[in-house]
């Protein structure tokens, strides 16, 4: 058996980055997305519009940024895996239309801050994403079912919090980070309350060491 399918799209995106000072930027802009979507002809790519405002500092003792964004997803995609409750074909199906909004902010310094042949850098950023439908729908992945608009995407956290601490000689490095990840729904609009149908918040800690 064989099928076919193709897509023709126009992506637009505009960038304006405005120097507020020497160290300071404000930046924004409004970009087109696209994913394709599978072979099978009745399935619509993924189209949305993103769009961020932000402001980033930099200088030599410390970098650090904050972000805003909104994308309005038109069409969104999901895709049939046994990992999210479906047969496992791979197939892409129409997931309705979504919002995701929200905010990072991220600041990277030297703890030192020397000319010392030591450094210390530390890395933190936090992201905060509301994700939801902005549509009613009846979804085509039978674990969904009827899908309501305000329903939480699923399998995207509310909270994300990295952090990254090290220190570098010039012959050899010693990195440590921790990543936190909040609680996620594995269905449309998961509540807390609801067993099965949520995945707990965890944290991943790694250590890693390089000798040149």
């Amino acid at each position: 058996q064989t099928r076919s399918n193709s897509f023709s799209v126009w992506l637009p995106g505009v960038g304006v980055n405005y120097q507020l000072s020497g160290q300071l930027n404000l930046f924004s802009g409004v970009h087109r997305g696209f994913a394709p979507a599978g072979s099978s002809d009745d399935t619509d790519p993924e189209l949305s519009t993103n769009y961020e405002l932000g402001i980033r500092k930099t200088n030599s003792k410390v970098e650090g940024s904050a972000v805003l964004f909104y994308t309005d997803y038109q069409s969104l995609l999901g895709r049939d895996i046994a990992a999210a409750g479906g047969i496992g074909s791979g197939d892409a199906f129409n997931a309705g239309t979504a919002i995701t909004r929200g905010l990072e902010f991220q600041v990277g310094f030297d703890a030192v801050n020397t000319s010392s042949t030591i450094s210390l850098p530390v890395v933190a950023a936090y992201t905060y994403t509301d994700a939801y439908f902005s549509k009613s729908f009846e979804s085509e992945l039978e674990p969904w079912g009827m899908v309501n608009k305000g329903d939480q995407l699923p399998y995207i956290a509310n909270h994300q919090v990295y952090v990254n601490v090290g220190i570098q000689h010039k012959r050899a490095s010693l990195f440590f980070n921790t990543k936190y990840q909040g609680d996620i729904g594995t269905v449309p609009g998961a509540e807390d309350t609801v067993p099965g149908e949520r995945i707990d918040g965890f944290m991943v800690f790694d250590l890693s060491a390089n000798v040149i």
